[in-house]
């Protein structure tokens, strides 16, 4: 007769997060597949309204994906030299603001009109 033992599966979880997607992937038993990243500031479902470069403060810039407190000065500095921005393009003008991390900004920003930006809340992974 067999004893009554069972086999024990390993539980182990792999978690990578692909940088600028905001992207992680749970790799285990139990868990879903691909989940926005907690406290990713470029998940596309953390932000919405829109952020008007012409008037926006450094917190309001921040709200961005892949804008934190140097990049949010940076951009104040330049819009003041240029007495404002004439093209969203011109934020690459900015270190760090290249094609792809302007295209990741570009649905959330505007030349004109108010400052709705907000963020919204994180969603909660469920817990396998």
């Amino acid at each position: 007769m067999q004893g009554n033992h069972t086999k024990s599966k390993s539980r182990r979880r792999i978690r990578f997060t692909l940088s600028g997607l905001g992207l992680a992937m749970c790799i285990g038993l139990g868990t879903p597949g691909p989940v926005w990243a907690v406290g990713s500031p470029s998940s596309p479902s953390r932000l919405t309204g829109v952020v008007n470069v012409n008037q926006a403060s450094a917190a309001e810039l921040q709200l961005l994906p892949g804008v934190g407190p140097a990049r949010a000065q940076a951009i104040l500095e330049l819009r003041q030299r240029r007495g404002g921005f004439q093209s969203l393009d011109d934020l690459t003008g900015i270190e760090g603001i290249g094609p792809a991390s302007l295209r990741a900004m570009r649905p959330h920003l505007v030349l004109k009109g108010k400052t709705t930006a907000r963020r919204r809340p994180t969603p909660q992974s469920p817990r396998p």
